[in-house]
């Protein structure tokens, strides 16, 4: 079976940065496995929305 690469819209992704950003007591990997999505991706959207300033254009 061929392995499918899951994707997410941009809500998604900002929802998810949100998450991340609103609840600083959970690490990034928490974060990351409550939302069901892997630890590097998180960071990897993390980056995005500082480099575009958080203005929802990960």
């Amino acid at each position: 079976m061929a392995n499918k690469k899951k994707q997410f819209d941009q809500e998604f992704k900002q929802n998810a940065v949100n998450y991340c950003l609103t609840h600083p007591e959970l690490s990034r990997k928490e974060c990351a496995k409550n939302l069901g999505i892997g630890d590097s991706t998180l960071y990897r959207w993390k980056q995005e929305a500082k480099a575009n300033n958080n203005r929802g254009n990960i």
